[in-house]
């Protein structure tokens, strides 16, 4: 999956501080607010992240959406692990969405689902490899897994470099 990430996003991509989302009248900006859904992996299976990022005039102008996996505690108390996923321009009148960017981050949370996550945002450099190009940090709140499995929500700020 992220492999077919890397090749979509390695053709499709351009700026993320100078990209116009699809409605043209939002600038995208170099910082603002990010909130969502938020819902822990459960069952053995992955959870996910969608959200919205906000613009510094507080106008939608790009989309999250990104799988998290829980990794093994080691003997720490709590749960953490990694998320994976991709911004993508805001759906136009005919639906369609552009990748802006790769997301890639961690998240660590207590046994009652509060936690927090940062990530990067990441491109391709041109030389088979990835550059940062900006990053979002917050808060989440997600009840632990068990029926019924209830979706969270998440909140925090992004910037671009």
């Amino acid at each position: 999956m992220l492999s077919r990430v890397l090749t979509f996003a390695a053709c499709a991509l351009a700026s993320l501080v100078l990209v116009a989302p699809a409605d043209a009248s939002a600038k995208v900006g170099r910082h603002g607010r990010v909130g969502g859904g938020w819902d822990l992996p459960a069952a053995g299976q992955p959870g996910h992240a969608r959200g919205v990022l906000f613009n510094e005039d507080a106008l939608p102008v790009l989309e999250l959406t990104a799988l998290i996996r829980e990794h093994a505690s080691l003997g720490v108390p709590g749960r953490r692990g990694g998320l994976a996923g991709v911004l993508e321009t805001l759906p136009d009148a005919t639906g369609f969405q552009q990748t802006i960017a790769i997301v890639r981050g961690r998240w660590i949370a207590d046994p009652h689902g509060d936690g927090y996550y940062e990530a990067v945002f990441l491109q391709p450099n041109g030389l088979g490899g990835l550059r940062v190009i900006g990053g979002m940090r917050g808060a989440f709140d997600d009840d632990p897994p068990g029926p019924p499995n209830t979706v969270g929500h998440f909140k925090g700020k992004w910037a671009a470099h």
